[in-house]
């Protein structure tokens, strides 16, 4: 049995294997060879509008985060998938009547394709899932969780967060959630304030917890 009545997830880099991707999408957008080129080898590391801008100013390009979703997307069709037992834990955790919303940095037009690719409507109704659109502070604000778990008529001392990012388990903490962290390469260089932080910790998501 769960020690928690309601669940938020992240999706790139919790429920799918999709974070090495977006690392690379600049990159790839430009055509960079060299990733090792001091100009750009840090690049991966930035939130993709940073990264975008630099590149532009750099390649004299004028290319947006559509452009990015443009590259994201055949990925998502062709080479990502749930990472480890991630779509078995849905199953198990809604045969629990564990009440579960999705959380995402995506893009809403990219994440809403995604969604429907991978059925993600299985285990979280459309009014649950939530995008930049509707939290443009993202998972840094507090309020963020507050209400998508108030939306579910949940509280976030009775909730899990599942979760790759360190700054968004910050959040989770700093409001009593239980912190499932999830590792990811892109994630490396907060690996152990990761394992401070959190509750639990995987290499990849079990198919039941």
């Amino acid at each position: 049995m769960t020690d928690f009545e309601y669940a938020v997830f992240d999706m790139d880099g919790t429920l799918l294997t999709s974070m090495g991707y977006w690392r690379n999408s600049v990159y790839e957008l430009y055509q960079i060879k060299d990733k090792d080129d001091e100009d750009v080898n840090y690049w991966d590391s930035l939130p993709v509008l940073k990264a975008i801008a630099l590149a532009n100013e750099k390649f004299n390009k004028n290319y947006s985060i559509t452009d990015i979703l443009t590259v994201m997307e055949p990925h998502y069709r062709n080479d990502i998938n749930f990472k480890g037992e991630a779509e078995s834990l849905l199953y198990y955790l809604k045969g629990q009547g564990i009440k579960m919303c999705l959380i995402t940095a995506t893009p809403q037009p990219l994440a809403k394709k995604v969604v429907e690719m991978f059925s993600l409507e299985r285990f979280f109704s459309p009014e649950n899932i939530y995008t930049p659109a509707e939290f443009p502070k993202g998972k840094r604000d507090p309020n963020t969780f507050i209400k998508a778990l108030a939306n579910l008529g949940g509280v976030p001392q009775k909730s899990a967060l599942f979760e790759d990012a360190y700054y968004s388990m910050q959040t989770g903490k700093s409001l009593d959630m239980k912190i499932y962290a999830v590792e990811d390469e892109s994630q490396s260089q907060n690996k152990e304030k990761i394992k401070e932080i959190c509750d639990y910790y995987f290499d990849s998501l079990p198919a039941k917890i």
